[in-house]
Parts: C-alpha cells; sequence; structure tokens
C-alpha cells in the first residue's frame, strides 16, 4: 500500500510539472548577490480571498547559472498578520481537485499545446522558516530601502552591491502606489531547477493580490499560474495584460469547491471562505521584463445584490409589459411596468446568476406578480410600474435579462467598468444629503452619486477612528448607509465628514457619531438584525436597530422574540431596549442562560 501511495504521488508531482495547467505564482523579485544570472522558469501560487483577508500560499521555481545567494522580495499591501511554513501537498490537492472535476481521456494527457497562452525603513518580522531568512521591514523611502537592504546583506557577512536603477525605480512604484510592506527572503539557489518549499503569508487586503511587476527584477521565460479561490466568478476583465484563464486538456478551469475540498488543500483557507468557494485559474507564460502590473481583483465576487421596489398599480389600456435597462457607474439601473389581471398586485422579485459556462456572464431579474390579500379591487387590467438596480457586479461583460411570468421584457448588453473607492483625503470636506435627489459634495463641489464608495483616510499620528469606513448611496430607495466589516446601517438624514470625523446634520447642529455598526453588534445579544439606522432622537445621535432574538420559553421552548434597542452613537451605550410583555418568563442568550 506504501508503494502504491508513493507511486501516486510521484505520478501527480510528474502531472504538476507536465501539465501547464494552472501550477501557481510567485512575486517576489529575485535579486542575484553573486555575479550570475538568476532565472525564474516557474512561479506557483495558491490565492485565498475573502473581500478582506487574504492567505497566500506562495512557492517559486528558480534556479542559477551557479550556486547563488538569492534575495528574493515581495511586496504586500498591509503587514501580515501570519507568515509560516507551508505544504507542497497543498498544490497536489489542488490539482487532484482539476482532475476530479474536469477529466480527460488518457489520450489527452499526452497531447501538448492545449493551453492558451523615512525613518524610511522598519523592521517588524524576522525569523528563519526552514532555508528561508525572512524579514519584514515598513518602508516610505526607496533610496532608504534599498541602503537597507544593502546593510542587511552586509550583516550576513554578504558582498554585493545590489543597488540598480531598475531595482529602486521598481520599488519606488510600489511605495508610490501605497505599498509600504516589504518580505525579504534569503536564500540558496543552484543551478538545478527545484521548487523552493512554500512560505504562508496572511494579510488584509481590500483586493486579491498578487505582485508581479517586482517578478521583473530577473529575467527570462517563465511561467506564472495561480489559482484563485474567492466567494464568488472573477471576471477577466480585471487580469493584467498577458494573463489569461488556465486550461485543463482545453477545459476552462473554474468551477466550485465545496468545504470539504477546501479543508483539503488548507484548514485556515476553508476557514477563510467558509462553506464553499469558485476555484478559477490564471496564467502568464512570457518574458519577465514584459510584467506591467500587479494582478488586483476589487470584486467580491458572489456578492451581486438586486435593489427593486414595486410601485402603486392602476388601471390601464396599455396590453404589453415593458422594461428599459442602463448603467450608471458600476450599477444596472432598470425600470418599467408590468401588465396584471388588476392593480391590486404587488411586485416580487429574484436575481438569478446561472453557472458561467459561457462569456459574458447572464444575469436574469426574475419578476413575478402576486395579488395583495384581503383588498377590494376595481376589475379592470392593471398596470404596476416598477424601478431597481443591480450592484456589487464584478467589473466586466454582462447580458442582462428582464423576464416576467417567464417572459422576455427587456434585454441589454452591459459592461461594469473597474470602480474604486473614492478616498476622502485629509482635510477634506464630504457632504450627502440624500433628501429628495441625492445629493454628494466634496468640498462644496457636486460629485457623481451613482456607485460612490468612500474610504476616510485617517489623520497622521491620530488612532484610526472608524476603521475602514465606507459610505454607499442607494438611489433606489433614497437613502444612504455606512458600512464597516460588512455592517452596515441605513441613514436618511445629511451627514458630513469634516477632519476625518463623521457628523449627522440636524437643524441643531453637527452630531458626532464615534461609534460604527460592527461595534453595536457587539454590545447587543445575539441577534438575527432585521432593521439598523443611524438617526438623530433628542439631541443626540444613535442608532435604532430591531432584531430576532432565540429565547427558550419558560427556559424550555424555543421562541422567536423581537427586540427593539437604542444605541449612542457616540458613546457605545445601549440606552433602551424593548422587549414583548412576555419577555420576563424567558431564557435569553448572555442572560444566564
Amino acid at each position: 500500500m506504501k508503494v502504491l501511495t508513493r507511486f501516486l504521488m510521484a505520478m501527480l508531482s510528474l502531472l504538476l510539472l507536465f501539465l501547464s495547467a494552472p501550477s501557481v505564482f510567485a512575486d517576489r523579485g529575485m535579486v542575484p548577490i553573486s555575479d550570475v544570472s538568476v532565472y525564474g522558469p516557474g512561479q506557483k501560487a495558491i490565492i485565498a480571498w475573502n473581500g478582506e483577508q487574504e492567505i497566500l500560499i506562495l512557492s517559486t521555481d528558480v534556479y542559477a547559472s551557479g550556486d547563488s545567494m538569492v534575495l528574493e522580495i515581495l511586496p504586500l499591501p498591509s503587514e501580515p498578520q501570519r507568515i509560516e511554513e507551508g505544504d507542497f501537498s497543498s498544490f497536489i490537492q489542488i490539482q487532484q481537485l482539476i482532475e476530479e472535476h474536469l477529466p480527460s481521456s488518457w489520450w489527452d494527457r499526452f497531447m501538448p499545446g492545449l493551453e492558451g497562452k523615512g525613518e524610511g525603513v522598519e523592521v517588524i518580522f524576522h525569523q528563519r522558516i526552514g532555508a528561508h531568512d525572512i524579514t519584514v521591514v515598513r518602508a516610505s523611502d526607496t533610496e532608504e530601502l534599498v541602503q537597507w537592504a544593502q546593510g542587511f546583506l552586509e550583516d550576513r557577512g554578504i558582498e554585493h552591491d545590489i543597488s540598480s536603477p531598475k531595482l529602486e525605480s521598481v520599488v519606488g512604484r510600489y511605495i508610490e502606489d501605497g505599498i509600504e510592506f516589504f518580505v525579504f527572503d534569503l536564500i540558496e539557489v543552484t543551478s538545478d531547477p527545484g521548487s523552493i518549499e512554500p512560505i504562508i503569508y496572511q494579510f488584509e487586503t481590500d483586493s486579491l493580490y498578487y505582485p508581479l511587476v517586482i517578478s521583473s527584477l530577473a529575467s527570462g521565460e517563465t511561467e506564472i499560474s495561480l489559482f484563485l479561490l474567492t466567494p464568488g466568478i472573477i471576471d477577466f476583465a480585471e487580469l493584467p495584460r498577458g494573463m489569461h484563464l488556465g486550461l485543463h486538456y482545453g477545459q476552462p478551469v473554474r468551477f466550485q469547491l465545496d468545504e470539504g475540498e477546501l479543508r483539503a488543500i488548507d484548514s485556515e483557507i476553508a476557514q477563510l471562505l467558509g462553506d464553499g468557494a469558485w476555484l478559477t485559474a490564471v496564467k502568464y507564460d512570457g518574458d519577465l521584463e514584459d510584467l506591467e502590473s500587479d494582478l488586483r481583483i476589487y470584486s467580491g465576487g458572489g456578492s451581486a445584490e438586486l435593489a427593486f421596489l414595486s410601485l402603486g398599480g392602476s388601471c390601464t389600456a396599455v396590453e404589453e409589459s415593458e422594461a428599459t435597462i442602463s448603467l450608471r457607474g458600476d450599477r444596472v439601473f432598470f425600470s418599467g411596468s408590468v401588465i396584471a389581471p388588476t392593480p391590486c398586485h404587488e411586485l416580487r422579485a429574484e436575481l438569478e446568476i446561472p453557472p458561467a459556462e459561457i462569456y459574458p456572464q447572464m444575469i436574469i431579474v426574475n419578476i413575478s406578480a402576486e395579488e395583495l390579500p384581503g383588498t377590494i379591487c376595481i376589475q379592470c387590467i392593471g398596470e404596476i410600474p416598477f424601478k431597481g438596480e443591480i450592484r456589487n457586479l464584478d467589473p466586466g461583460e454582462y447580458d442582462v435579462l428582464m423576464l416576467y411570468q417567464g417572459r422576455t421584457i427587456a434585454q441589454q448588453r452591459v459592461e461594469i467598468p473597474q470602480v474604486q473607492p473614492m478616498e476622502l483625503p485629509i482635510g477634506a470636506t464630504l457632504e450627502v444629503d440624500p433628501s429628495e435627489e441625492i445629493s454628494v459634495r466634496v468640498d462644496g463641489t457636486p460629485v457623481v452619486a451613482t456607485a460612490i464608495e468612500v474610504k476616510i483616510i485617517d489623520l497622521p499620528g491620530e488612532p484610526p477612528l472608524y476603521k475602514d469606513l465606507r459610505i454607499e448611496v442607494d438611489e433606489i430607495f433614497e437613502e444612504i448607509s455606512i458600512r464597516v466589516n460588512g455592517v452596515s446601517a441605513t441613514i436618511k438624514e445629511t451627514i458630513k465628514i469634516e477632519d476625518s470625523q463623521l457628523f449627522l446634520e440636524t437643524p441643531q447642529g453637527p452630531l458626532l457619531v464615534r461609534v460604527m455598526p460592527d461595534e453595536v453588534l457587539q454590545v447587543l445579544l445575539e441577534q438575527e438584525i432585521q432593521y439598523f439606522e443611524l438617526k438623530a432622537v433628542e439631541g443626540r445621535p444613535v442608532f435604532a436597530v430591531e432584531g430576532i432574538v432565540k429565547a427558550k420559553l419558560f427556559g424550555l421552548i424555543p421562541i422567536d422574540m423581537r427586540i427593539e434597542s437604542t444605541v449612542d452613537a457616540e458613546s457605545g451605550e445601549i440606552l433602551d431596549e424593548e422587549m414583548p410583555w412576555w419577555a420576563v418568563f424567558c431564557s435569553l442568550p448572555g442572560h444566564g442562560d
């Protein structure tokens, strides 16, 4: 049995090398520290991202024209929270999953060519992990970083000048783009190609991130294969030039994995992504010098949302249902009316996204009409108007289809652009007024309100007041919301951000908001939130929260209980909680249950 297992592992390893299906990555710039040429014949990486956190399992195949020490540089968008040794079994498991999900004939396995083609430096981490001597630094000045790297080598008894105009240009570009964290990995390579043992990095990022430009420090042809694990489908419009969908014997590598399959790859990845994810393989084949941009995917994936509003019906002589579809910013807006047996009907809509077998992806809005119960209605043909929007779509092309009772009433191809969050600079003032037509102004100048998403830049030297606050505009329901760590609260009054502080505007004057929605949930009971609003009550900013909590009547009978809470938005104190009169007979979570 052991012999058979070893044979299968050897065959899988051979397939990993033989097939050009997604191997994976590296994006550490390779800087030789002896007078030999260094090549990067293959890079392999598994990248798991849930919209906020990324786990990167990185292994690089490198060799040199002679035995050499090599300093690899990996830029990261934030300080890594975890650095540890990985396991090649994660890559072998990926290959097994591809074989299972995309079976091929034995003959196909032997057919080549089926793949498409400042006080500048602060040391914050140092540890030896296997063959790796890893140091993480934070830098804000290119020249000082290069000087530090030179001293870093000298401290280890290595005399070699690594500075060059190209190194300074590439590193300077990263620093200018806000990338301040750099991993320095000192390893020894030989003239024999081989995979360096994987290293796992985990860090916070608002995009799926993989540094490619840093690899242009090395020379020669390379194959970069990345396995992307995301909650939803990756759109290829976001890929850098020269990178394309990986194929497995002519079949695109893009399919869904369940929680068990994720756990087989890596337990931490399974914990990060939950009960399932999409596996997408992307690939780059070419000269390292042609790498011009990093991989950044901002879409959360799988988070497309439908906002739909059914309006009051009326009698009509119109016989046909109709709708129009338009694109504003990165949102798809639609409106129209449908014909029902009487005006006393309410419309419902569901968003359907079929599996991505073809490109462009199809998006279906399926509308149905339900008769309003208990309503005395005039007997005439009714026309029911509606409006809505589809948001959180990944950038790229889509065929949007609107159906009513199984019949197409509108169809339109749209292209969602890449919209990055607007950063509000220090000292700038933002005002958002949701009354009537929503207006957004920055320092008094109107800006386009559709798809606006604002990131506040915190004051230097001060602790971040709002962490990762986002302000979103919802034109369909004529309201705005603030969102932190995936928790949103609706606002129906004017808000202002001034000096990096959030204020609720009232006739009595501005009210400072210090507490965010995610912090409010931490002080409440274990509730399923039904309603969450930030508003002014009696001269103070408060969160009004309605939720359902699982209780036990007489300590035995499970029951859902509605709780209405009022929380001070400046201090986080619970000001009031309203429960049903029979709550005295119930045990609640956190109350001695």
